[in-house]
């Protein structure tokens, strides 16, 4: 038993899937808790590439078991977004989804070009009663549809006015 962790470490550790203790950018999903299956993944980064196109916004949806390495979900987001190389620039006009069902977070953390439309008003609105509904009957996906569809309405209705 020894030898196959060891092994599967050794595996993960070459292929830099955790290097620095953070794990690699897979895509607009990263669900690195498991909690969607394949095809909601790709349902989910269809939504998003197409309000990406409409509005210009860019957006990343990462799940995870808990934040290590880091002691926080701030530390870890910094750690990820080190670890995928993303500079100030790219983050200011973006939004991160991030949540842990093991640890019952769930972050909505727009860039500083957005944060006058996505105000914490109107993220906590969003989470108390587009998500977290969903979540709480454990409709993980069905409440990251509506979350991530409020969130580019919100920006989309502000775009055009």
């Amino acid at each position: 038993m020894k030898n196959i962790v060891l092994s599967l470490v050794l595996v993960l550790s070459s292929t830099g899937l955790f290097a620095n203790g953070f794990p690699n950018k897979i895509g607009i999903i990263n669900d690195y808790e498991g909690v969607l299956s394949v095809k909601q993944e790709k349902t989910l980064t269809r939504i998003i590439e197409k309000y990406q196109a409409k509005t210009d916004v860019k957006m990343l949806v990462v799940s995870t078991k808990n934040f290590k390495p880091a002691p926080n979900y701030k530390k870890y987001i910094i750690g990820l977004f080190t670890q995928w190389k993303y500079t100030l620039k790219q983050t200011k006009k973006g939004v991160l989804v991030l949540f842990s069902f093991n640890k019952k977070v769930l972050k909505i953390v727009p860039g500083q070009d957005v944060k006058s439309i996505l105000t914490e008003k109107k993220l906590l609105y969003i989470i108390e009663n587009t998500m977290n509904p969903k979540f709480l009957k454990e409709k993980h996906f069905a409440g990251l549809k509506k979350g991530i569809k409020a969130i580019y309405k919100t920006i989309k209705t502000y775009l055009v006015n």
